[in-house]
């Protein structure tokens, strides 16, 4: 899963482009430079670093929160134990609790610009940035570290520790604390020659893309997050976003080829066995069409054309019982013998009448309520039954159960 660093530019700044580092799901830099949120490259995620320079740090005594606190009350009591230590309105600053823990056991928390830092997040987001984490450049941590970054004609230093982090031009290192001796000190290549002069130190060279890997690096290690309150991205916006970083890997990432070949291939397998089983079905099908319309004309040599072999079969062999003087299940007698056993009418009706393989029965004495106890029989028989306000319409309906309606009514077959 790629991942694209985003790094803003400090406040005050006229600088319209961002830093940009991209790092491969192997975690290697593959990469980096300056370019207008719009024309940032492509990254399955995306993770926001805020220079030094625009966060303040206070160290405050935090109450045992309760989980499922919302953003806002979050802020609100971050608010009221910062009041006093916070320059700024509190409504204007965007606050965030970090794991850390100083020196004297207190909770770190970070203090921003809110309108500038939303102003940043806003750009991003409007250009499709899939934005998941903001973090600092640079936190109170353990061990010590001490970087000089910057242009050669503004260089910065910044040193962080316990005690908290100390950002302050590099014409005043003066101001530093005691260092430690086994401090590893990194810069830009811009400022790394001002620094050891400054410094009277040798300093490791670091770009600007290799210390943006580092402080996401740590920050995810440390769970530090500026992405809180108004900020905060839901877990399942970030569930989401792995979600589909994960199925760019699967289709994209070259340690997933084996995998996309595999299921190619399975695929590629059912698709073939589909179209094997389907032309074997349809086969057999047509051969059992064609056996069928072979009786039908083996069978009736009158019958010339087999449209549909089933039905003409039923209409032959209806047509050679009556010609016969057998009765068939449409027969009057027939459908009026299986009626009148499963019936049991008491009375004779007023009129009978056959018409169109139908029984119409005038006066049949039975009530609604009778007929619907009767249905369930008759449709076993293979009986329809309609009612209207002149007569019952019993028909034929199902030739298949023929021999058990012979049982039921004793109706010839």
């Amino acid at each position: 899963m790629s991942q694209l660093l985003v790094t803003l530019s400090p406040p005050g700044s006229d600088q319209a482009e961002l830093a940009y580092a991209v790092v491969a799901s192997s975690g290697a830099l593959t990469a980096h430079g300056r370019a207008a949120p719009a024309l940032l490259p492509k990254a399955d995620t995306a993770t926001l670093i805020v220079p030094a320079q625009a966060v303040a740090w206070h160290a405050a005594q935090l109450p045992k929160l309760q989980r499922g606190n919302s953003a806002q009350k979050m802020q609100l009591l971050l608010a009221g134990v910062l009041e006093e230590q916070l320059l700024d309105d509190p409504a204007q600053t965007h606050l965030a609790a970090c794991p850390s823990i100083s020196a004297d056991g207190k909770t770190w928390v970070a203090a921003i610009n809110k309108a500038w830092l939303q102003d940043a997040v806003a750009a991003l987001q409007a250009a499709r940035v899939p934005l998941t984490r903001i973090v600092p450049q640079v936190f109170p941590s353990e061990p010590a570290q001490l970087h000089a970054s910057g242009t050669s004609d503004a260089p910065w230093l910044t040193f962080a520790d316990t005690q908290g982090v100390l950002c302050l031009p590099l014409n005043q290192a003066a101001l530093l604390p005691a260092l430690p001796e086994d401090l590893a000190i990194t810069a830009e290549p811009a400022v790394a020659a001002a620094a050891e002069q400054a410094l009277g130190q040798r300093v490791n060279v670091l770009q600007a893309a290799q210390l943006a890997l580092q402080t996401a690096q740590a920050a995810q290690a440390s769970g530090v997050d500026l992405a809180q309150g108004d900020l905060a991205v839901s877990g399942g916006g970030r569930a989401w976003q792995s979600f589909t970083g994960f199925l760019g890997d699967v289709f994209a990432a070259p340690a997933w080829q084996p995998v996309r070949w595999g299921l190619g291939l399975l695929l590629m397998a059912n698709v073939i066995g589909l179209n094997a089983w389907s032309y074997k079905q349809s086969n057999e099908a047509q051969a059992k069409r064609l056996q069928m319309n072979q009786i039908l004309t083996q069978s009736f040599p009158n019958v010339k054309v087999v449209v549909d072999a089933p039905l003409q079969m039923q209409r032959e062999l209806a047509s050679l019982r009556q010609a016969q003087g057998q009765l068939s299940g449409r027969d009057f007698e027939s459908i009026y013998g299986r009626f009148s056993s499963i019936a049991g009418m008491n009375t004779a009706p007023d009129a009978i009448e056959y018409i169109a393989n139908e029984v119409q029965i005038r006066g049949s004495g039975l009530q609604t309520s009778q007929l619907d106890a009767l249905l369930p029989r008759l449709q076993y028989v293979g009986l329809g039954v309609k009612s209207d306000a002149q007569a019952l319409i019993v028909s034929h309906q199902d030739a298949s159960i023929a021999p058990a309606v012979a049982v039921v009514s004793g109706a010839k077959p």
